[in-house]
């Protein structure tokens, strides 16, 4: 048996570079994420990074000024959520990619 609820993707590397911006995209797989929908990147003990819905894919920019070493160090540990919207003002939260940073300064 392998286990019942949903397990995230473990173990993901975020790469961050001192100087750069952080850019990255999910697309859904079969159509559009549903109105209200939203998801972010959750960093331990540093910021939160809200990502951008737009039609098939979700989007985050973060301008290079706030992904410094002095802000998300090295090994600091990340959850990515995803918050669809369900009837009732009900929503589905799901921890969707976790992993730690690797500096690649």
């Amino acid at each position: 048996m392998s286990g019942l609820g949903f397990a995230p993707e473990r173990g993901v590397p975020l790469y961050l570079s001192e100087g750069q911006d952080f850019l990255h995209e999910e697309e859904h797989e079969t159509g559009q994420w549903p109105s209200g929908t939203s998801a972010r990147i959750s960093f331990t003990g540093g910021p939160v990074w809200s990502g951008v819905i737009e039609g098939r894919f979700i989007r985050w920019r973060v301008e290079a000024t706030g992904t410094t070493a002095a802000l998300v160090p090295h090994g600091t540990k990340y959850r990515m959520f995803l918050t669809i919207p369900r009837d009732g003002g009900l929503t589905d939260d799901w921890v969707w990619f976790s992993g730690q940073v690797q500096r690649t300064d």
